[in-house]
């Protein structure tokens, strides 16, 4: 491709979310503490003349989260169950990379996808509040297990599919947090160039990106 040139857009849709799920125990303590973050973004992208990658797309949450927590405390036990979380109404995505020989090497980024909760008495036991990023987490997480922790993509009949589950665990003196990450994402590639009667079209004659 010249360098007034550039191949696009491919478009596609992705889902996905993130389980994190904390136990924690001791005498007279303990702590279940589980919840689940959904979103969903389309997007589109495309590559300049230089090889260089470039996309947005625009998402939102697609269910509110869910937050449950149960235990003891002192003995005394506790259950509260769809806590209030409250999320950006609307994310965008950033989408980097690089492309070569007919294969581009991608990153997908959520910017302003941000979880809220404020602090919670649920009966005996004080949540704190919180800001979070869990859902764009989710997004690196599974993307960050990759080799190079890039999405190879190839320019004939691309493919990105399922990425995950991504499962993290850590683990403590007094328990344990496991946190799993799954995303789903297609990828459609950009209509062939029109014979206009000029001879065969190169990629530099494909059409330019467009909102999803």
């Amino acid at each position: 491709m010249g360098a007034s040139a550039f191949y696009g857009p491919f478009t596609g849709v992705a889902t996905g979310m993130q389980i994190r799920h904390t136990n924690t125990a001791s005498a007279d303590n303990s702590l279940n503490n589980r919840s689940t973050y959904n979103g969903r973004f389309t997007y589109s992208f495309r590559v300049d003349g230089f090889g260089f990658v470039s996309g947005v797309g625009h998402g939102v949450y697609t269910s509110p989260p869910d937050w449950d927590l149960s235990g003891t405390v002192s003995g005394t036990g506790f259950n509260c169950q769809n806590i209030l979380v409250t999320t950006t109404p609307r994310f965008t995505v950033d989408i980097t990379g690089n492309a070569a020989n007919g294969v581009a090497r991608l990153r997908f980024r959520l910017e302003n996808a941000i979880e809220t909760n404020d602090e919670y008495l649920c009966g005996v036991y004080t949540a704190s509040a919180t800001t979070s990023t869990y859902l764009a987490d989710s997004l690196a997480a599974v993307q960050d297990a990759l080799a190079n922790d890039e999405i190879v993509v190839r320019f004939r009949n691309p493919r990105i599919g399922h990425l995950g589950p991504v499962v993290q665990t850590d683990t403590y003196s007094d328990g344990s947090r496991v946190v799993t990450s799954d995303w789903n994402i297609t990828i459609v590639p950009p209509p062939p160039p029109e014979d206009i009667g000029g001879g065969p079209g190169g990629p530099g004659t494909a059409s330019g990106p467009r909102d999803s």
